[in-house]
């Protein structure tokens, strides 16, 4: 039995503007082929063993022929693989899809289609240029920039194309810039239509340079601006004054590894995308139960015996409550709630817990003395943490703090391997990585060959907290930005204040 082939649409760029089905059949794929204008932030929600080949072609550069692309995926099919073939924008426009899909039919290999957000709206909308308007443009066209270089004549017909819809709109045409210009004006367009030419469209790196056709060729050298780009001619390009909403972002043009665990690494990432960064999210940590319960459920049948639980992590409320929930015991018999940041303090609001006592203070020295200055003689405190022990652990025990530490969790080396995202992102840089654990920082870097590791130098360190800023210099003298507040605010931070 054959397999089964989905060519799919990567949309424009952005990785936020795959389709929710073409995101499902990237997860499930055991194959995937993919092309130069993918994102490779799409491929690390592949499966670790998935099988990831790279098919991109750039002028003048291929890495294969679209004859080999055909007859690799028939040969990833027959041997019954499910195949995704991952291709920038839409597989029908411009995407060669076509010609795909009649080799797997001529094998009698099924496929499906999954089409994507085409670069040629998606792209001049993320420069703020429509490609219809009411008062000013009621069509569009769209055309090829860079046709088949063995065909002895063009198929395309200027004298019709160059007045046929108010907007055109030309993929991949950077080589061509000039032909194209010269063919419009030659058939009547006029010497002050406006033009945009926009590179790397939807994604951190986007630039745009405007002008007319009478002047465009010349700005496009003087800003030097290289393939893959899409131009735009036609008097919606003069709305990009008012609507210019992409380019205008304070992280506009940063790439930002995240290294969170997942729920507080997707809300970090999309705030540093709201932002306009381009994020890279690869969980270091995954936060599981202890291999036993044996001293949690005693110290959770004994509450009565301490006057405070000390919280300083969401993970820390997250395992405990869960396991107080297996036992069936009641929150309303817990003794008062210390927490730590404000984001401790509203996952225990959100499970209706009440907070007694709350700072924001997170030294492990200032820590000690809040919790210091409310204990009176013989009263105890509960401490839910993780396995491993912390800073705090260590300045708590050397005041000798009446303060019994209970481990909820562990935390363990996430699956994803660094190494791997680097294989991916090869050629791009990256402005910033964020660490809030050692435990990220160690796993991290231990995943890293020399070499990659090298590379790292010129990446400016985020770290929360003086344990996990301590773990980053034991691998190489990096700018460190510390975290002056807990939690993803405390971050943020930090970077918008470095990326001024």
């Amino acid at each position: 039995m054959p397999g089964f082939v989905y060519l799919v649409g990567a949309g424009p760029g952005d990785p936020d503007l795959i389709t929710v089905k073409g995101l499902n059949l990237i997860k499930k794929a055991d194959v995937i082929v993919y092309d130069r204008l993918v994102n490779p932030v799409l491929l690390t929600y592949a499966r670790k063993d998935a099988e990831l080949i790279y098919a991109g072609k750039a002028p003048e550069r291929h890495e294969y022929l679209q004859e080999e692309i055909n007859k690799l995926l028939v040969e990833k099919a027959l041997a019954g693989k499910t195949v995704v073939r991952l291709k920038g924008g839409d597989p029908f426009v411009f995407g060669r899809g076509g010609e795909e899909a009649l080799e797997l039919t001529r094998h009698g290999i099924p496929f499906e289609v999954v089409p994507g957000i085409t670069s040629a709206i998606a792209v001049p909308a993320y420069a703020g240029i429509p490609v219809t308007h009411r008062e000013v443009a009621a069509s569009f066209c769209v055309i090829t920039g860079n046709e088949d270089p063995t065909k002895k004549e063009s198929q395309i017909n200027w004298e019709k194309v160059a007045l046929a819809a108010d907007t055109l709109v030309f993929l991949m045409g950077r080589k061509n810039l000039p032909q194209i210009v010269a063919n419009l004006l030659k058939y009547g367009r006029s010497p002050q239509t406006p033009v945009a030419v926009i590179r790397l469209g939807t994604r951190a790196e986007q630039r745009t340079v405007t002008g007319c056709l009478q002047d465009i060729e010349e700005k496009v050298r003087k800003a030097d601006l290289k393939h893959p780009v899409i131009i735009v001619v036609g008097e919606t390009v003069k709305l990009r004054e008012q609507l210019n909403w992409f380019e205008t972002k304070r992280l506009m043009g940063k790439r930002i590894l995240v290294t969170q665990s997942s729920n507080s690494g997707k809300l970090l990432a999309c705030r540093l995308k709201e932002l306009g960064a381009e994020v890279w999210h690869l969980p270091q940590v995954e936060y599981l139960k202890p291999e036993s319960y044996r001293e949690v459920d005693r110290e959770l049948q004994r509450l009565n015996e301490y006057k405070y639980i000390l919280f300083t992590s969401p993970n820390g409320v997250e395992f405990f409550l869960n396991r107080l929930k297996c036992l069936e015991l009641s929150i309303d018999a817990l003794p008062e709630i210390i927490a730590i940041g404000e984001k401790t303090k509203k996952a225990l609001e959100n499970s209706g817990i009440n907070v007694a006592h709350k700072t924001d203070r997170f030294l492990p020295r200032e820590v000690v003395k809040f919790i210091a200055g409310r204990l009176q003689d013989g009263e105890k405190i509960l401490f839910p943490k993780s396995e491993k022990a912390t800073i705090l652990e260590l300045k708590l025990r050397e005041e000798r703090l009446p303060v019994k530490y209970l481990p909820v969790y562990k935390a363990v080396r996430a699956k994803v391997e660094a190494d791997h995202l680097f294989e991916l992102i090869d050629g791009r840089k990256i402005d910033f990585i964020t660490f809030v654990s050692p435990a990220a920082v160690n796993n991290f870097f231990e995943s890293l060959t020399d070499e990659k590791r090298e590379r790292l130098a010129e990446i400016k360190m985020v770290s929360m907290g003086l344990s996990t800023t301590a773990e980053i210099k034991k691998y190489g003298d990096f700018e460190i930005l510390e975290a002056k507040r807990p939690g993803v605010d405390g971050i943020l931070e930090k970077i918008l204040e470095a990326a001024i």
